[in-house]
């Protein structure tokens, strides 16, 4: 609802503390630091660093959506902070097949590993070739803690299959997005991202009832 973005927006909206650039090895996917200021500026920090890396008594979480990186629509990368229940960093590209974002998440997951070291939870979506092909290299850069369906997704007794990524569908869509907009009312998750709650606006309800983006309704 356009009040409850209004009231987030209004409550808990700012510009990030820096944007810039993560650092890191293409080749094993590991990050070195962060450069503010540094490139496209497409990292978005809404936390501190301390010695060039993000807090490690945190747990982090990061989720997924996968465009096909020819400029018609965005890749995104969102990192939270399952301590504080809010965003932390974004990474936003429109020019990057889902190959690079795959690279570029893996190390960003790394340089938010928690003090056990263990790298962020990257929970992406398995439907489609684009996800797909995000997720296989995900698993060839041997990347340590990716979310893996749930053979019975939605249902009370949920147990993790040998499928890595989240089912996308009517219901599991629908329930997503009324589960995120309650956790906004609440404040129990914080999205300080001005550009990410904007976007909220573009979902709509189709006349079966299903819940859609405007952009992918269009292209259906």
């Amino acid at each position: 609802p356009a009040d409850l973005i209004d009231q987030h927006l209004k409550n808990y909206g700012q510009a990030p503390l820096s944007k810039g650039e993560l650092v890191y090895d293409r080749d094993i996917c590991e990050a070195t630091g962060y450069e503010p200021d540094a490139g496209m500026k497409r990292l978005s920090l809404w936390t501190e660093t301390i010695n060039g890396k993000p807090a490690a008594k945190h747990t982090y979480v990061m989720g997924v959506d996968i465009a096909a990186g020819g400029g018609a629509s965005d890749s995104v990368l969102s990192v939270a902070d399952l301590q504080s229940g809010s965003k932390v960093a974004e990474f936003v590209t429109r020019h990057d097949d889902p190959q690079y974002v795959a690279g570029y998440a893996a190390a960003l997951g790394r340089w938010f590993e928690d003090e056990r070291g263990v790298p962020a939870l990257i929970v992406a979506e398995g439907n489609g070739p684009l996800n797909r092909a995000f997720l296989r290299k995900l698993m060839e850069l041997s990347y340590e803690n990716l979310y893996y369906r749930r053979s019975k997704e939605g249902s009370l007794n949920e147990k993790p299959s040998d499928m890595p990524g989240w089912g996308a569908g009517r219901n599991t869509k629908h329930e997503l997005l009324a589960d995120y907009a309650h956790a906004l009312s609440t404040g129990d998750y914080v999205n300080r991202s001005l550009e990410a709650l904007e976007e909220c606006r573009h979902y709509v309800y189709c006349a079966d009832g299903s819940v859609e983006h405007v952009q992918a309704r269009g292209s259906l």
